[in-house]
């Protein structure tokens, strides 16, 4: 089930392990992530489709799937995903 946003601060380490949907505008659809990292104010989210990117989540419309299950969390490659608008 979908639930909203994680106690706390949605810019903060609390989102680490979630799994997401971030909706990408251009595109008109939204995509599932997992947030991997959390560092500077930003979150590292690597999409099921294998794109990776930094958000800042506080500018970023999404909601949290749930907690990732153990194991499940993909390991980021560091690379970035296109920048959307």
């Amino acid at each position: 089930p979908i639930i909203s946003k994680p106690d706390g601060d949605p810019a903060g380490a609390g989102l680490v392990g979630f799994r997401v949907k971030v909706f990408w505008p251009k595109d008109k659809a939204w995509y599932t992530a997992t947030i991997t990292k959390w560092e500077n104010g930003q979150h590292y989210a690597v999409y099921d489709d294998g794109d990776e990117e930094w958000l800042n989540m506080e500018e970023e419309r999404f909601e949290v799937l749930g907690l990732a299950a153990p194991g499940s969390v993909p390991t980021p490659a560091g690379g970035s995903a296109a920048k959307r608008a």
